[in-house]
């Protein structure tokens, strides 16, 4: 069944182009809709104006997660025209049951399309990294220059092996699916939140952001829970190794890619533990233009724990394909 969540009134997302409310004088995107095989996907432009003006830069969020998490990131980007899209069971995008990531790549590629997209920066991070893969071979035209920022890509042999090590043992569902999804405000789940890795070492701004905006009028009413539900959550994590041909996606890519790593696991738990990286370590290797940045300080959240300096890879990224173009 589709779905269009609507956003706590107290944090409006906007509707029909209008733009988003937020702190009064801080700069607010605009809200675009677009339609996925009746499928809505949302989509976050800031700075419209600007489009043609330089690189567009196209931002994919991870699982669990929405597009008003790079609010921090877009604001230390200034007078640069970004889109951040929500993938599908995310922030104000519409829900469909999930069987696949390649279905979460098509859903991106078409609406990189609709959104007017072209040889962009796109960005990437953990399954918005693997989906942003997806779309991008498919879709050649939609971008000039890519960074997978720890994505949930695995080494080949885990494909070739049906082993998904974020899956938990079967028959039973991912412990995300227990999680709370519930809560009276966004200062409640700030509270609760802050105390409990990974969002204790969140930016704080990055933490408020993911509350204010990650939370939709409860069904019941009286009450607030998360955009993502919890159960659609876990079903991505028990998805995880269903593309099997993401190594031909890689393949496909020429443009120039960095690949950003967190600190790399030396246990198969360590994969269900957002302190490391789920990235296989040579797939910088695989990319026609692949290069590898690893970040062992940080953990699988880079772009939350570390906004700056998220925000100067991107714009140093940006000035190269800008540079590129002269």
């Amino acid at each position: 069944m589709d779905r269009n969540p609507e956003p706590v009134a107290a944090h409006d997302a906007g509707a029909g182009g209008k733009p988003a409310r937020g702190a009064p004088g801080m700069e607010q995107p605009q809200l675009r809709m677009v339609d996925v095989a009746g499928l809505p996907l949302a989509a976050f432009e800031w700075r419209a104006e600007r489009r043609g003006h330089g690189p567009s830069i196209v931002l994919v969020h991870a699982t669990g997660f929405h597009a008003r998490c790079w609010d921090r990131i877009v604001r230390l980007l200034p007078g640069v025209h970004v889109l951040a899209i929500e993938l599908r069971g995310h922030g104000r995008s519409g829900s469909r049951a999930l069987t696949h990531w390649r279905e979460l790549g098509a859903d991106l590629a078409s609406a990189g399309r609709q959104l007017g997209v072209r040889d962009a920066l796109w960005v990437g991070h953990s399954a918005g990294g693997h989906v942003a893969t997806v779309a991008v071979a498919a879709e050649p035209s939609l971008c000039a220059r890519l960074i997978l920022i720890d994505p949930v890509i695995f080494a080949p042999e885990a494909y070739a092996r049906g082993w998904n090590p974020m899956a938990p043992p079967p028959g039973q569902r991912h412990p995300v699916a227990r999680r709370r999804s519930d809560f009276a405000s966004a200062d409640e789940m700030v509270e609760v939140l802050r105390a409990r890795p990974p969002y204790s070492q969140f930016d704080a701004a990055t933490l408020r952001d993911y509350c204010a905006y990650g939370l939709k009028a409860g069904v019941e009413g009286g009450g607030l829970e998360l955009c993502c539900a919890p159960s659609f959550e876990a079903g991505v994590y028990e998805t995880g190794a269903s593309n099997v041909d993401i190594y031909a996606a890689v393949g496909a890519i020429r443009v120039p890619v960095t690949v950003v790593r967190a600190k790399e696991p030396t246990a198969p738990e360590h994969y269900r533990d957002f302190a490391y990286s789920p990235t296989w370590p040579g797939l910088a290797g695989v990319f026609a233009a692949g290069r590898d940045l690893p970040l062992p300080d940080l953990g699988h959240m880079i772009p939350m724990l570390a906004p700056e300096r998220t925000a100067t890879l991107i714009g140093a990224e940006a000035s190269a394909l800008a540079a590129a173009r002269t």
